[in-house]
């Protein structure tokens, strides 16, 4: 395929999903012609800090995905997204960087960051979440996105 990004290897996250939620996570990783690799099987040293390789995105293209993909967010939870938690962990310092990974040969890249539960187990790292997001490298369109949170 071109643009392909695969890997034979699969993450422990993976392993803990259902049959059912193993499909759509799978789906999540399937563009226009490529599909892209879990995020999570990824090795820690192939992640970049550099914020100028990412994309450009748009709030415009944030809010199509957030909006127009099937989910919980509105057009008025957008109007108002100082109010929402993501951007509230943002301001108090609860999202930790955002790392980028791509191959040469894909359309798209992957930014990813841990994110500090709000309340519960604020200590235990292993209780932190993990969003990616899958972006079109040319357009900075949001493909994808991903949370270990319980929402998913």
């Amino acid at each position: 395929m071109a643009g392909s990004v695969c890997s034979t290897s699969t993450s422990t996250y993976l392993s803990t999903l259902s049959s059912a939620d193993r499909q759509r996570y799978d789906l999540k990783l399937q563009g226009s012609g490529f599909k892209f690799q879990d995020p999570y099987s990824i090795d820690k040293s192939e992640w970049n800090s550099d914020l100028s390789l990412w994309p450009d995105i748009s709030f415009g293209d944030i809010w199509t995905y957030l909006v127009l993909t099937p989910g919980v967010y509105t057009a008025e939870n957008m109007k108002a997204y100082k109010s929402l938690d993501g951007y509230n962990f943002f301001t108090c310092g609860k999202v930790m960087p955002v790392l980028y990974f791509t191959n040469e040969e894909s359309v798209a890249c992957i930014l990813r960051s841990t994110v500090q539960p709000s309340q519960s187990h604020l200590n235990d790292k292993k209780s932190w979440h993990h969003p990616w997001v899958l972006v079109n490298k040319s357009t900075g369109s949001i493909i994808a996105a991903h949370c270990t949170c319980k929402a998913g």
